[in-house]
């Protein structure tokens, strides 16, 4: 399966959900619009010789910020059994983002900054979290140690 049909695949499970496909000759990367109220939009991200894959989120008026995302690395070649367990988990993975309220939460450290992906089911769950120096990335400013976009 090349990353066009893997994307292709989860269109047809995800039919009200909006994609919009941008093919490079290294890369594949999908914008997965959310509703326009959210200040923010999911991607799929999938290097071409599928040794990396993230989904994660941008935000809507800042895209080039660094923000949340997910990702997945196989350092052992390329076999069917890599890409449909990546189907799978990216299946599971916008099955939370795209059918539950989710928000990210913005933490500011003194030298680095995390962001949390939650879902909303009977109380907010953490789906992953991940955090970067603040030298490192062009990362949104907020007012505060702590900013919630929902």
């Amino acid at each position: 399966m090349d990353s066009a049909e893997f994307i292709g695949k989860l269109k047809q499970r995800f039919n009200s959900v909006t994609f919009v496909q941008k093919e490079t000759e290294y890369e594949l990367d999908v914008l997965v619009l959310t509703a326009e109220k959210k200040p923010y939009d999911f991607y799929i991200w999938i290097d071409n010789d599928w040794a990396f894959m993230d989904i994660g989120a941008t935000l809507k008026s800042e895209p080039n910020r660094y923000f949340w995302y997910q990702s997945w690395e196989n350092l052992n070649g390329l076999d069917s059994d890599w890409i449909n367990e990546l189907f799978d988990d990216s299946n599971e993975l916008l099955k939370l983002l795209l059918k539950h309220p989710t928000r990210i939460i913005q933490c500011k450290g003194i030298f680095s900054s995390s962001f949390e992906c939650q879902f909303l089911d009977t109380d907010w769950k953490r789906i992953s979290k991940n955090s970067v120096l603040h030298t490192n990335f062009n990362i949104p400013k907020i007012n505060g140690r702590t900013k919630i976009y929902e």
